[in-house]
């Protein structure tokens, strides 16, 4: 299985024991369920907001920090149009048909949530598609740059959105973060 380097976990982790034991134990669930000894890994790094949860959503104002917690993830295309999640968190495989949106109901809880996330995104894939950089999408929407659609973080310039993508462990400062930030620092 491709696990990142030890270098690489270093950047991301400050460490690579620890957090190559936890990939390791990763890809070979990934490999049992799925068959691959391929993959792509993900983290996602944790956060807490001490003050405004969901308040960002909406314009507001949330103070956040950084946890040292990580949600790790890994994917392979397979070939189909549909998507196969195994959480340990889940009793059972989510399984949503890309081509059978229209079926699932409104309201029901994870699978429609990814439904919806899915369809969200085929509406506006072409609507915003600006240019392609090493295998992922760079997109625009009113002149701010973004590696995905409805991003919290965007840049002013492609060149922005590719650094990103060559420098995944960087954590975006999003305007939000960096006023909440600055009010606590500031004491009001």
């Amino acid at each position: 299985m491709n696990i990142p380097s030890s270098e690489r976990l270093e950047k991301v982790y400050g460490e690579s024991v620890e957090s190559a034991a936890r990939l390791k134990a990763l890809a070979e669930q990934f490999q049992e369920k799925y068959g691959h000894d391929e993959a792509a890994f993900f983290t996602a790094p944790g956060r807490t907001e001490i003050i405004g949860n969901h308040t960002d959503h909406n314009g507001g104002k949330v103070i956040a920090g950084s946890i040292d917690l990580d949600t790790v993830g890994a994917a392979f295309p397979n070939n189909s149009n549909v998507i196969h999640i195994t959480s340990e968190g889940y009793s059972q495989e989510i399984v949503v048909d890309i081509d059978a949106l229209d079926s699932i109901a409104k309201g029901g809880g994870t699978v429609a949530l990814l439904a919806g996330m899915v369809e969200g995104a085929q509406k506006n894939e072409e609507k915003y598609l600006v240019d392609e950089y090493k295998g992922n999408k760079i997109y625009c929407v009113d002149g701010k740059y973004m590696p995905y659609l409805e991003c919290d973080y965007c840049y002013d310039s492609i060149e922005g959105v590719k650094n990103r993508i060559d420098n995944p462990h960087l954590v975006p400062a999003t305007p939000n973060l960096m006023h909440g930030l600055a009010m606590a620092m500031s004491g009001e």
